[in-house]
């Protein structure tokens, strides 16, 4: 229970700051017309750790630890070490190429680009581990469904709305409006 308690605070924490260096870095983009590159990419960095963390941990509550279970079985465990590690490996590449590759002069924001969409396929993937947990803790815990059913329903709307939000922005929104757009709704 508490290594849950914990991983909410340490990645509320992580959000925060990474949107706090976000937030300095645009500020200061608005005023030079140039911002704080340094500030930019730990912000995202610290973002990207947070979110990598809060997948876990849903995931880990889905598999139901603290809720159905005080430690997961061997091989849950070790489905979600490669699970986690994959997951990292692909996001820290992913960051890594968007850095190598981004052209700025024609890619405005992060998902307008393979490593974007990349990011996208990420989250819906993390979707589906989410959904294999939650199923078989359902499956072998059915009276915990007064808890799972609500639980699986509005993390599965967090899951699929950052998707549909970048897609729908991509193709309706105008170009210099999306990163707003998708900055103020996820």
């Amino acid at each position: 229970m508490f290594w849950c308690i914990a991983g909410t605070n340490l990645t509320s924490y992580l959000q925060t700051i990474g949107v706090m260096f976000l937030s300095c870095h645009y500020l200061v983009l608005g005023i030079d017309g140039i911002g704080l590159k340094s500030t930019h990419l730990n912000g995202r960095v610290l973002e990207a750790a947070a979110d990598l963390m809060f997948v876990l941990l849903l995931i880990l509550i889905a598999k139901g630890y603290t809720v159905t279970r005080a430690r997961l079985p061997q091989a849950s465990s070790i489905k979600l070490a490669v699970f986690v590690c994959a997951y990292s490996t692909i996001y820290t590449t992913l960051f890594i190429y968007e850095r190598i590759h981004f052209d700025p002069g024609t890619v405005l924001y992060i998902y307008e680009s393979v490593a974007g969409y990349g990011l996208i396929i990420l989250r819906i993937i993390g979707w589906c581990m989410f959904i294999y947990s939650t199923f078989f803790t359902l499956k072998h815990y059915p009276e915990k469904g007064g808890f799972y059913y609500p639980y699986f329903s509005f993390y599965t709307l967090w899951f699929v709305s950052g998707p549909c939000i970048i897609i729908i922005a991509n193709h309706i929104i105008a170009e210099w409006v999306r990163e707003k757009v998708k900055k103020s709704i996820l």
